[in-house]
């Protein structure tokens, strides 16, 4: 196996992947990333049947290859998600650094304010 394994397609979106992982808390990679991967922290509410959802939204906490902090509570675009979006391993240095908890109370007002800046919110 070769080092760009992780750009082999599953065939899987990301609200796959949460799906299949049960929740929040896997990591992906874009296939045009250079030196970043994320981890999914969040998918807003699903309203629609798979393979999409209704489209909720998601967040991330993006990280270099060597596990620095870039973006809290990004965004992560998910049109044609199979396409681009790839679900990794955890990377080795996830132990090391301080990860968000996934029960941390400003995710909620953060994916509040994205559903309503996407025109979901209420």
């Amino acid at each position: 196996m070769g080092t760009d394994d992780w750009q082999i397609s599953t065939g899987q979106n990301v609200f796959e992947m949460f799906i299949e992982n049960g929740g929040p808390g896997f990591w992906v990679r874009r296939i045009t990333w250079g030196g970043t991967c994320a981890r999914v922290i969040r998918v807003g509410e699903m309203t629609k049947p798979a393979p999409y959802f209704g489209n909720p939204s998601v967040l991330i906490d993006v990280y270099s290859l060597s596990g620095n902090l870039k973006e809290e509570l990004a965004t992560l675009p998910v049109p044609g998600t199979f396409k681009t979006w790839r679900k990794i391993d955890v990377p080795p240095w996830a132990e090391r650094v301080n990860l968000r908890p996934l029960d941390d109370p400003t995710i909620e007002p953060a994916l509040a304010a994205l559903d309503r800046k996407r025109g979901r919110g209420s």
